[in-house]
């Protein structure tokens, strides 16, 4: 039986990087990367503790790229490189990377916009790019070079996390008559380093996380209201559903080795903010965290080292976060 614990509000400080670009091993020959911006310094990092009422989990750092409108954390590896995505003041969306202190902004050439949403320990970048057609295709970015990942005959393909041994993990789904995801053709679904493409067995389906066991996470969607329901572990290819307890929605995003696991979970479908709410599942017990003044918190990914990015909204502002814990991982 799983069980759930809310940790209370936790404090956020700002921070603020600088630019740069790191390679990563492998290049594969395709697209070449487009080129980055170049390196101003800018603040040093400055965090502060995350308490609640269970005691102290670690510290909140916010992760604003310089100049953005909005940030979003989508992942980290296990040396704590992050990637994730900002929106300029044109509000068009690019790709980052925060490697050692520093950003690199990337985007898919010809792209409409670009998101990175997985990084390996050795650095290969995973991610997403839309077209002028609003069709969505996944990407893998190898030092340097981007390389076009997209499942055979299908005409959107999203991925969103990359294991150290090279496993993708994503989703797959056709359009509906006014561009919006047909969730009755959406498939989760995981693809080997040899390109070895296993879909989930159910439509409505998403794999988000991937671990080097090769467990995998993810959430399916109600047939009859078209909104998330619960999430899924995949396990020695058993599918077990949980749900954070009393909450309307749970949404898993990664997975650690250890097999902990984050997302977020929505508390309520009306009513006073937050709504929206981080949580951490270790050992089947569920707690729930929140940034300090936000009205939503969202995890999406976690490190070897049990390190969790994501983003939180305050006063109408996406800001990520990088919460580095103490205690399990």
């Amino acid at each position: 039986m799983l069980t759930s614990k809310v940790i209370g509000n936790v404090v956020s400080v700002l921070v603020i990087a600088a630019l740069s670009f790191l390679g990563c091993d492998q290049a594969p020959t395709d697209t070449t990367v487009a080129s980055a911006s170049g390196g101003v310094s800018v603040a040093k990092p400055v965090v502060s503790p995350a308490k609640g009422n269970g005691g102290d989990v670690g510290r909140f750092t916010t992760i604003d790229y310089p100049g953005a409108s909005q940030t979003f954390g989508w992942g980290i590896n296990s040396a704590g490189d992050i990637v994730g995505s900002y929106k300029d003041g044109s509000s068009v969306e690019h790709g980052f990377l925060l490697w050692n202190g520093t950003f690199t902004s990337f985007d898919y050439p010809g792209a409409n916009w670009t998101q990175g949403w997985g990084i390996s320990p050795q650095g290969d970048i995973v991610g997403q790019y839309g077209l002028p057609d609003k069709t969505i295709h996944g990407f893998l970015l190898r030092n340097g070079t981007f390389t076009p990942i997209d499942i055979a005959g299908q005409p959107n393909t999203m991925l969103v996390k990359i294991s150290p041994e090279g496993t993708i993990v994503g989703c797959y789904h056709v359009n509906n008559a006014n561009g919006t995801t047909n969730l009755n053709t959406m498939y989760g679904f995981e693809m080997t380093a040899e390109g070895v493409v296993t879909s989930h067995p159910m439509a409505r389906t998403m794999n988000n996380g991937v671990n080097p066991q090769g467990d995998i996470v993810g959430l399916y969607f109600d047939p009859a209201t078209g909104q998330v329901l619960s999430s899924y572990l995949i396990r020695n290819g058993l599918v077990t559903t949980f749900q954070f307890e009393g909450s309307v929605a749970t949404q898993a995003w990664d997975i650690s080795p250890t097999g902990t696991i984050v997302g977020f979970h929505r508390s309520s479908l009306s009513g006073p903010l937050p709504q929206f709410h981080g949580f951490i599942m270790e050992q089947g017990e569920m707690t729930s965290f929140d940034v300090e003044g936000a009205t939503q918190t969202r995890a999406y990914g976690i490190s070897a080292t049990g390190d969790i990015v994501g983003y939180y909204t305050s006063a109408g502002v996406n800001h990520g976060f990088l919460l580095t814990r103490r205690g399990p991982k």
